[in-house]
């Protein structure tokens, strides 16, 4: 997929535009994605809910949690934590937080329901990744065991960044 804004979520990867460590990850073992409209049976979510909104929809449907950075254009210039869901049998983006995803970028990686069951348990926050203070899983190593495994079929070509 071909979408000249990329190059925003690019932007992540340099100081001082995101957090290294998270961004490495990232540039490592997230996938590039655009956006499509939401079907009609997907209800919108709460703006400025992202990380709740794809916790709900992965919760109650079949789609899979994904988290990482993206880029809207009305968002203003850089790309920021966010999340969303991805379609496991079309490798479709579902984001039920923007409403007009038209040029929207993501750059993210696929979360297992039971690691978001776990996580929102221990911490109450439903974001993985970055709870407010910085990446925070030690070592990148602790995330390898499940990301690369979660790729759903359809996007497990789309194009890795070289780390």
């Amino acid at each position: 997929m071909h979408n000249p804004n990329f190059h925003l979520i690019d932007r992540c990867y340099a100081e001082p535009f995101g957090q290294e460590t998270m961004a490495r990850f990232l540039a490592a073992h997230g996938t590039r994605m655009g956006a499509t409209p939401l079907p009609p049976e997907i209800k919108p979510g709460k703006p400025r809910e992202a990380f709740r909104n794809a916790w709900d929809l992965a919760l109650t449907s079949r789609a899979d949690y994904w988290e990482g950075y993206a880029w809207h254009p009305e968002c203003g210039a850089l790309p920021f934590h966010h999340a969303w869901c991805v379609d496991p049998r079309s490798g479709v983006v579902r984001d039920t937080t923007w409403r007009d995803v038209e040029g929207a970028v993501y750059l993210g990686v696929g979360i297992p329901t039971e690691r978001l069951c776990t996580n929102l348990n221990a911490s109450g926050i439903f974001g993985i990744l970055d709870k407010g203070v910085g990446f925070e899983h030690g070592t990148v190593e602790d995330l390898w065991g499940w990301v690369d495994q979660f790729r759903p079929a359809a996007l497990r070509d789309r194009p890795r960044l070289a780390s």
